[in-house]
């Protein structure tokens, strides 16, 4: 959430209604950022929760995260050049990006992946390979992602054509969408001791063949994604937005009309609030 013309933060909106909430808007400062100057306040505010589920699933230890080296340093960017990587939901909705309103929606969903590509592309990762609506592989590809592969096809098309691109074994998959058949896909494209990383909750149970589902959980004041996401806010947001090594736009036509709606309810009175920590 934006507080000012110069900083950007998530607050902790799962406990309170965040605009009466002035402690959680000073405790959460560690997780702030500045805005950068070819961006928008609006974009800013887009940002936080889903570069956190991004951030956190690809960088984080296990069992939180794939435990990827961050690319913080000059030998971590592009570390992992030549090592496959696949982004389930690269383009599920027409925007990509848009403002997180408690909304299990498409839009959120493509927020995810589309800053996953880009991580992924500063981590090296080569093929980057992603599923979605092919009318948007250009701009899928201008984002990062090398193949963009219809996310129509079926399990065994889908082997067949990433194996056209790369014969290195599977070993690490993000899914934004995480619904069942996906799910279930990625498992089977996995390949043995690969990870996968979920949004949603786990619908396929007990792996075998080595393989792990991690759920991933994009809450910036988590005990164990503080430490991970301060350096990351304080220090990185902002400068890899002005280079366009992250790129943010909101393009949302679902989420504009969540958040008109959200806006039109009746407000109560603050005075009638509490403001304190119960």
């Amino acid at each position: 959430m934006v507080i000012s013309n110069t900083l950007s933060l998530w607050l902790p909106l799962l406990r309170r209604f965040a605009e009466f909430c002035l402690n959680d808007y000073i405790s959460a400062h560690e997780l702030s950022f500045q805005i950068p100057s070819n961006i928008s306040f609006d974009e800013a505010a887009s940002i936080p929760v889903a570069i956190t589920a991004a951030y956190v699933g690809l960088y984080n230890h296990h069992p939180d995260g794939l435990g990827i080296d961050t690319p913080v340093t000059p030998s971590a960017v592009g570390k992992y050049s030549g090592n496959p990587i696949i982004v389930l939901g690269g383009s599920s909705a027409v925007g990509q990006s848009g403002m997180f309103i408690f909304l299990n929606c498409s839009a959120q969903k493509l927020m995810f992946s589309v800053l996953v590509i880009q991580l992924a592309k500063i981590s090296g990762f080569s093929p980057i390979i992603t599923t979605g609506s092919i009318k948007h592989s250009e701009a899928l590809k201008g984002l990062g992602a090398d193949v963009v592969l219809s996310r129509d096809l079926s399990t065994d098309e889908l082997k067949q054509e990433i194996s056209k691109h790369t014969s290195k074994p599977i070993t690490l998959i993000y899914d934004a969408v995480s619904l069942d058949s996906t799910q279930r896909a990625a498992v089977d494209l996995l390949a043995p001791n690969g990870a996968l990383v979920t949004t949603l909750p786990d619908v396929i149970g007990e792996l075998d063949q080595g393989k792990t589902s991690i759920r991933v959980w994009g809450i910036l004041r988590l005990e164990q994604n503080v430490v991970l996401l301060e350096d990351f806010f304080h220090e990185r947001i902002s400068g890899w937005v002005e280079k366009g090594l992250i790129q943010v736009r909101i393009s949302c036509p679902l989420c504009e009309k969540y958040t008109d709606l959200f806006l039109a309810q009746p407000r109560r009175s603050p005075s009638k609030w509490s403001v304190g920590n119960s």
